[in-house]
């Protein structure tokens, strides 16, 4: 199971190029994206996306996506099942693999690869939401799930063991208020950016590509996609080796930090230290054009509790229910109730899942006695 960080520029073009990166939130099965992302890339070639957009015959004024509000295809998933509506959106396959081409370019591939590993250098915040490459038999959703369980809940919970406290924040609305021109300045620094501005770099081009999927604005960038994921982990590495300077006074035996995309965990026995490292993050966060969400920032003396989602907890207390007919209207009670108290959760998905599968599992076996 190899990090996107791992593979070489040809790996990472066929990750990103695959239908299950292009979409990595659910549809229903019949959707195939492979076919029309494999024309694409074959068309393109070695052509830029502009290209693409110009109308037949000579003479006339290229068209620039960035003058069109719809060349994205928007839809939206609910969150808590009432009110908490998020965008998700399906970005033009054309501008989805040109960005990809070009990043994925030899030389652009490891100019990435190495800004990478020079924003990690010296900086001790642990990482576990850089895209994995699923395998054969798992989806890249099973694989995300599987790192945000083994490298976040139960690496935090381990934190337990030596720090008495853990605070807890993420950024409100993350992808729809992501600066685009931070991008230059996670790529090349800051000054640089600045001083390189009016040139082709390639963190402008990158840029570029995200405002042709806006309609020119330079906020937000589309959920829903490992593309997206990554450049936002580009973004992130960047706060955080700005962060880790801005506490190197501190002792690194004082304080953990483990971060799964715009999700902190810092764990101290001191909490007037981890105010300080939330302080500092805030700062750092609002340079970036990000915030930290203020109703989900919070403070625990029981990390291994808060480290696992409430759902998760509560669904241990589910007895497993056997294959008996007067236990399933109780199974489904048990879910019912469930969903009201978390709308919309993993916990809820997985129950229903189960009971489908038992429940027409014992349908089907009933069925092949009876024709027999």
């Amino acid at each position: 199971m190899a990090n996107i960080l791992e593979l070489d520029h040809k790996q990472a073009r066929a990750f990103l190029l695959d239908g299950k990166s292009y979409v990595n939130f659910d549809l229903p099965e019949y959707f195939n994206f492979d076919p029309i992302l494999q024309a694409v890339s074959s068309k393109m070639g070695g052509y830029d996306v502009n290209y693409f957009f110009a109308p037949e015959g000579g003479g006339r004024k290229k068209k620039d996506p960035r003058d069109r509000h719809d060349v994205n295809k928007v839809i939206y998933g609910n969150k808590d099942g009432e009110l908490a509506w998020r965008p998700f959106e399906i970005i033009n396959p054309v501008i989805y693999v040109g960005l990809v081409h070009y990043i994925t370019k030899e030389d652009n591939w490891s100019v990435i690869k190495r800004r990478f590993s020079e924003l990690r250098r010296g900086c001790n915040i642990e990482v576990a939401s850089i895209p994995v490459q699923p395998s054969k038999k798992k989806s890249a959703k099973a694989e995300q799930i599987r790192a945000w369980w083994e490298k976040f809940e139960q690496n935090c919970a381990a934190k337990g063991l030596k720090f008495r406290y853990v605070l807890e924040t993420d950024v409100a609305n993350c992808y729809g208020s992501i600066y685009t021109h931070s991008i230059s300045w996670a790529l090349h620094g800051k000054d640089e950016a600045y001083a390189n501005r009016d040139k082709k770099s390639l963190g402008g081009k990158i840029d570029e590509h995200f405002q042709m999927m806006n309609h020119r604005q330079t906020n937000g960038i589309p959920q829903g996609n490992t593309l997206s994921d990554f450049i936002a982990e580009l973004i992130f590495a960047y706060a955080d080796n700005l962060l880790a300077q801005a506490i190197k006074d501190i002792d690194k035996r004082e304080y953990s930090i483990v971060r799964y995309r715009d999700d902190y965990r810092i764990f101290t026995n001191r909490l007037d230290l981890g105010a300080r490292i939330l302080k500092e993050l805030t700062e750092i966060l609002a340079i970036l054009g990000l915030r930290l969400n203020a109703q989900k920032t919070k403070k625990s003396s029981d990390i291994v509790l808060s480290s696992i989602k409430k759902d998760k907890i509560e669904e241990l207390f589910i007895p497993n229910i056997k294959k008996e007919k007067d236990n399933f209207a109780k199974w489904l009670m048990q879910i019912y109730a469930a969903s009201y108290k978390y709308p919309n959760s993993g916990m809820v998905s997985r129950q229903l899942n189960m009971f489908h599968e038992e429940n027409f599992g014992l349908l089907r076996s009933r069925k092949k006695l009876t024709s027999l």
